[in-house]
């Protein structure tokens, strides 16, 4: 059960990308947001070409292109952002926090596209605050031990 629960996962994703990313995307726009990645060295830019390769073939038509169009609101919406995600870059991230007036954007370190998947942690925290009082000021100071700690070789 667990492959075939995957398998649709996989089914609706590619359908999804297929019909409302693909047929608007540039090559360059693919390059662009790899390279605003924190660590491109980490990605793999061919993965783009991919998938506009397996939509070609894909049995779905593009959606109508007011898909892209900005989505206005006032209603407080928070966007937790991964600083490493590659599904929806930070660029897009911070995009929708332009355009969305009323929203709080939070960039996530070290984290990937699932930012948030447990209510106890540090972003489950943040996120339960903002549900709780969208308008109060959020507590970040969880995400600070989050934050890449660097360490240099030592000269020789």
């Amino acid at each position: 059960m667990p492959h075939a629960f995957y398998k649709r996962r996989q089914l609706f994703f590619n359908t999804i990308h297929c019909v409302e990313d693909i047929p608007f995307e540039r090559f360059e726009d693919a390059v662009n947001s790899y390279n605003d990645l924190a660590f491109p060295q980490l990605s793999d830019l061919a993965l783009s070409q991919t998938m506009a390769d397996l939509c070609r073939n894909w049995p779905v038509g593009a959606a109508p292109i007011q898909v892209k169009d900005p989505v206005s609101s006032m209603v407080p919406t928070l966007i937790l952002q991964g600083a490493y995600d590659r599904r929806t870059p930070v660029f897009m991230g911070k995009r929708a926090a332009r355009e969305l007036e009323n929203s709080t954007y939070v960039l996530v370190p070290q984290s990937g596209h699932e930012v948030w998947s447990y209510a106890g942690d540090c972003v489950g925290q943040i996120a339960g605050a903002f549900i709780q009082d969208p308008d109060a000021d959020l507590d970040l100071s969880c995400l600070v031990a989050r934050q890449p700690q660097w360490v240099l070789p030592r000269d020789q």
